[in-house]
Parts: structure tokens; sequence; C-alpha cells
């Protein structure tokens, strides 16, 4: 058995059970093989993780085909049966032949030999032979299936460890070319020169409208359906409807928003127009109409107008802007496509210790021993203080730098960060920047480009009026190969612009009616520089109302925020009561703002409050808002 065994392996060379299995058991024997990566040869390999379940496939197979050996099939019925005959038979002529050699004996000794005794003796022999490979044959069909699974067991025995080094190998490589990904910066001469190209202000902007448009047409070509909002029924700002004047304020919240009044919490969420909630409806009327039709067809060049739309805003390139769900998410994918390695550091900037970013930077300390570091930034009036402060931390831990550094444009207690001067110093450090800009974008002005991260995402529903669950991420092209969707789905490996195309079936209209959005602020507010323009006005003159009733001073003057302390709020420890207390008190009245507490470089935590103005919000709120903090219950 064991010789027969060798001859199969000889006879099938490196691989047995192609040559052998093939010759025992005809053409059905080799659909049941692996194919076997051959890096060198011309025709493609199967891939690692294919290979894997072909073995797994095959022990399935042995596993079952052992669990079958009581059951014996016709065929092995029959040699089994043949075997016993030809043994019987075998036996009969072992006892003729020696009842002939005893009678050959005899007649020697009594010399009346006969001539034809040698040839009954080779006929003898031959038979005996005969029956004798009779019986081998029988034997080896009749444990055919004990061979071949035995065949196959050695099989996988051999091919586990060539496949687990293949596995081993390709993990390796594609580990380490991420983790290239996730440590280059734009750093050296050729870069710097690509990267002059790429961002080019004039050359984004052109790009970015050519590709908005490129889009919308081809859209209407394949007659791919979209929101049809008739701008001209919608008065704009500075017009007149129904003989009232539509100007920024209360005249703008009556007609365009659902908003009750007295809210001043745009950067905690935002507000959304009824033009964009309509455009949302017909964008769902014009998926639900064909689904399967909208998500093949029209779905894919909708989604590229509206990143053009987006990176046109923001000044990016449109091939490095996707959608997400909004900033956390855009900050989650990021952080959770990279290869760490435990040890390495990860750096959060803002105030008091951090902000959005600390519960995913918890996440990266347990699942991968990421050490995280907060590093507070101090609030002041000078922007190049917290830049300052930044410069003397990365030079004291020179020796123990972060791989990544990540902060919100905007800290929540509305800081407004340099984030270009912020994104040099630590790029002068060989660390790679995240930055959520979920509370600039529409506050200020923000171009992407200019600032340089390797990852910028936002949320488009707090200054923006995007609806909720519409967000964007832009990665530097050096950045594209460690940054992938948290969904796996169709597009796995085909390229960063490939994979966050599409990476799983969700509600795109509120995606798509970002269009919209954008377009209510050209055609109806005038573009954002006259929002922010309105905004900033009512900041300031807001700042002196409460300066003036409360005798406040405002921590944070600026853009589209207020922050300051609450007048006699309690320093005793007991800021979580009396934070929640006076936020549900505002609240029954209709005034609604963020409360928090912090020190802002003190040693006493105090109660702060963060009121935050769009172009629905009117003085009125402000002076409700002093009456409320005045009253005692």
């Amino acid at each position: 058995m064991a010789l027969f065994v060798v001859y199969l392996r000889r006879r099938g060379g490196a691989d047995p059970l192609r040559g052998s299995w093939a010759a025992m058991n005809g053409p059905m024997a080799a659909p049941l093989l692996p194919p076997r990566p051959d890096r060198g040869s011309e025709t493609p390999s199967a891939s690692p993780r294919g290979d894997q379940a072909a073995l797994q496939t095959l022990e399935v197979i042995a596993d079952r085909e052992t669990s079958r050996g009581a059951v014996l099939s016709p065929v092995e019925i029959i040699l089994r049966t043949v075997k016993i005959l030809t043994l019987v038979v075998w036996i009969v002529v072992v006892i003729i032949k020696r009842t002939h050699q005893e009678d050959v004996r005899d007649a020697e000794m009594l010399n009346t030999t006969d001539p034809d005794s040698s040839t009954h003796v080779d006929v003898f022999l031959l038979t005996q032979w005969v029956l004798w490979v009779v019986v081998v044959a029988c034997t080896v069909g009749e444990n055919q299936r004990v061979l071949r699974t035995e065949l196959m067991r050695s099989y996988l025995r051999g091919s586990k460890d060539s496949y687990t080094r293949e596995l081993k190998k390709d993990m390796y490589e594609y580990h380490m070319a991420k983790r290239e990904g996730m440590v280059d910066i734009v750093d050296t001469f050729f870069e710097r020169v690509r990267h002059s190209l790429h961002h080019n202000p004039v050359k984004l902007k052109i790009e970015g409208i050519w590709s908005y448009r490129r889009y919308d047409k081809t859209g209407d070509a394949i007659g791919a359906k979209e929101s049809a909002i008739n701008w001209k029924e919608w008065p704009p700002v500075g017009d007149r409807y129904r003989g009232e004047a539509v100007e920024f304020g209360d005249a703008l919240r009556r007609m365009y928003y659902n908003v009750d009044k007295g809210y001043l919490d745009m950067a905690g969420c935002g507000v959304v127009p009824r033009p964009v909630l309509a455009a949302r409806v017909q964008w769902d009327d014009a998926n639900q109409s064909n689904p399967v039709l909208w998500r093949f067809r029209s779905l894919d060049t909708r989604l590229k107008e509206a990143q053009a739309r987006i990176a046109s805003e923001v000044q990016a390139d449109p091939d490095d802007t996707v959608f997400v769900a909004s900033g956390e998410e855009g900050v989650s994918t990021v952080l959770r496509s990279l290869p760490w390695h435990t040890g390495d550091r990860f750096l959060v900037l803002g105030a008091d210790g951090g902000d959005a970013f600390k519960c995913v930077g918890k996440f990266l300390e347990n699942q991968c021993g990421v050490e995280v570091v907060m590093l507070p930034l101090p609030v002041a009036e000078n922007k190049s203080t917290p830049i300052q402060h930044l410069k003397v931390w990365l030079k004291q831990n020179r020796h123990e730098l972060p791989k990544v550094a990540a902060f919100s444009h905007v800290l929540p207690c509305g800081l407004y960060l340099d984030a270009r001067a912020l994104t040099s110093a630590l790029h002068a450090a060989s660390i790679s920047v995240i930055i959520d800009g979920s509370d600039a974008l529409g506050q200020y002005p923000v171009r992407v480009s200019d600032i340089n991260a390797d990852w910028y995402t936002a949320s488009l529903c707090n200054f923006v009026p995007g609806l909720p669950g519409c967000g964007f991420l832009v990665a530097n092209p050096l950045k594209h190969g460690c940054t992938g969707p948290l969904t796996v789905s169709y597009f796995d490996k085909q390229g960063y612009f490939r994979e966050f195309a599409y990476y799983g079936l969700r509600d795109f209209s509120s995606w798509l009616a970002i269009i919209d959005a954008f377009d209510y602020v050209s055609k109806v507010l005038g573009g954002f520089a006259a929002a922010q323009a309105y905004c900033q006005k009512l900041r300031a003159s807001a700042a002196a109302l409460l300066e003036q009733r409360l005798g406040a001073r405002m921590m944070i003057n600026a853009g589209c925020t207020l922050t300051f302390a609450v007048p006699g709020a309690a320093q005793d420890g007991s800021q979580t009561s009396a934070s929640a207390n006076l936020k549900f008190r505002l609240m029954r009245h209709g005034v609604r703002v963020h409360v928090f507490t912090g020190a802002f470089g003190s040693s006493t935590p105090r109660l702060y409050i963060r009121a935050t103005v769009g172009v629905c919000s009117s003085l009125s709120d402000f002076e409700t808002l002093a009456r409320l903090l005045l009253q005692n219950d």
C-alpha cells in the first residue's frame, strides 16, 4: 500500500492530486482541485482568500469521505466479492500445486517421472501470480476512497503551510503599503511640485465648476432623474413676497424655516429650509420610481455631480472628495482605516483636553494599543498663541512624536483655530493631520486646498443648510491608499474614489439634496458672503446687548459664535446639575443654546453658554436670553 502511494505521488509530480486523481477517476476529479498560486506564470492566479476557501472545501470532502468509510458502494461490493473468490481459487490452486509436487517427488523416487510435470508446475506458478495480481487489483480498487482521502489530507498538510506563507506575505505587503501612506506627507521636492499643481486654486475652481456641469449634463443626457425645484417661486432676500419684505431674521424664518423662534444652537445642529426639504422628497421620488434602474444608471452620475459641487464650494479636488454621513463618520473612517501599531501615539488638540475625538481615541487605545495624548490649547484672542503652544510641546516631545494629530477647525467652545498654521507645524514634525471642519463651513470662508491637511472632513448640516446625514471627506492623494470606507462593499480595493462611490445601500436623497442646499444659498441668500455678513453683524450687536444687560465678558466673539460665562453661576463643583437645570429652564421658555462647563485656563471651572446664530436668528432672541438669565426662577 505504501509503495502504491509513493508511486502515485511520483506520477503526479509536485502536485499528486492533479496527475493521480485524474488518472484514477477521470475528468470528474479535476474540478475538486483548488488553483495553486503561481506568481511566475502568465495566467493570473487565484487570490489567497480563494485558495483558502478551496482548501476548506477539500477538508470538508475529506471528512465526508472518512465518515462514509463504513458504507460500501456497489462497485466496492463487486470488487470485494471478486477478491474473495480469487483468494478461494488461489488457495485451491496452491493445494493442487502442492499435491502435484508430492506426486512428482513420489514418481522421481520410483523412476516414473512424467515428462510434462515441469510444464504443469509452470502453469501452476503462472496461475498463482495471475490470481495474486487480481487480488491486489481488487484490494486497490476497494480501498481507492481511502487512498484518495489520505492523499487529500497529505496535500492539505503541505498546502496549508504554503498558503499560510502566501497569506502572511500578502497581508504584510498590504499592511506596509498602508503604513507607508499613513506616515507619508508632502516633504520632498517632487511631492511639493505635484502638490502645488494639484492644489492650484485657479485649477481647482475651474475643475470643480466644469466637473459639476459635466456630470449635470451627462445625467440629463442619460435620462437620470433629479429634483426639480423652481427657484423662481421662492423669493430671494431683498425681494417682497405678499406685501412683506424678505429679509434675514424673523421674516426669513417665517417664510423658509420650520424652526421655532429662539433657536441659537446652529453649531449643535443647523436648520434646513423648506426648499431643501422638498428637494429631498423629490430625490426620493426619483429613486422610488424605479429603484434598480436608478441605482445602476442614475445614482453614480448624480453622486459625482453632488461631489463636484461640494468640491467647488470648499475649493478641493473633485477626485479627492467623497461622501460620508457626518464629520464624526469621516474621522472614524480615517482612524479605523490606518494600520496602527501598538505603541503609536495619537495627538488630539483641543480646549480642556479634547473634543469629539475623545471617544474614537479611546477606541484606538483599547483596540490597537495606541497611546492617545490630549493637548489643551489656550483660548486667547491672539491666533498665534495656540500655534506657539503646540510648537513648544512638539519640541519637548521630539523623541516621542505621534504619527497622527487631529483637531476641530472650530472647537466646541467656539474658538476658531488657524488650521493652516497648525497643519504646517505638525507637518514640519512629520505628523499626518486630520481636521473636522463641521462648525467652520458656512461660518467662515474655508478653502481646503490652502489648509493642506492630509484629511479634511465635515458635516454639511450646521451652518450649511444641508440635511442631517450628509458630510464629506477630502483626502490628500498621498493618503488615498490608506483610506477606505467603514463598510466593505462591491468596489473593495478598487481605489479611493471607487470604493467611496458606493459602499452599501442607503438613503442617498440627503446626499443629493446638498445640490439644492447650495442653490438655496446662492439663489435665495445671495451667497455665503452675504449670510456671513448678516450673522457677524448680528453677533456683534448681541455681544454688546449681553455685555450691557448682564455685564458678561465675551470669551469667544467671532464668526457666528458668542461664548460667555453665566453671571452668578455656582463655582463650588456643582456645575453639572446647574448646567442641566439652566439648559432645561431656557428650553422651557423657548430658547435653545449650548450650556457647558469649562475652565479656559483658570483653576476653577465655570458655567458657560455658547450661542451660535444663523440667517433666521434675530436680536430679539438674545433679548429673551438676557431676560431669562436675569430671572431667578
